[in-house]
């Protein structure tokens, strides 16, 4: 399942820190609404089992 951290700042050290504890990506709050909702949309279809189920 894919997660996302959510964080004051986003540093080289605090991402590789969110990767290596299991998260899929780390953003940086105030979260720009569009990008999150973009990226969002790319998790669901690279981590669904089942693409072409209607």
């Amino acid at each position: 399942m894919p997660a996302i951290a959510l964080t004051s700042t986003v540093t080289e050290d605090m991402y590789q820190h969110a990767l290596l504890a299991g998260f899929s990506l780390c953003f940086a709050k105030p979260v720009v609404v569009d990008n999150f909702v973009a990226v969002l949309g790319i998790l669901a279809i690279a981590n669904n089992p089942h693409p072409h189920a209607n």
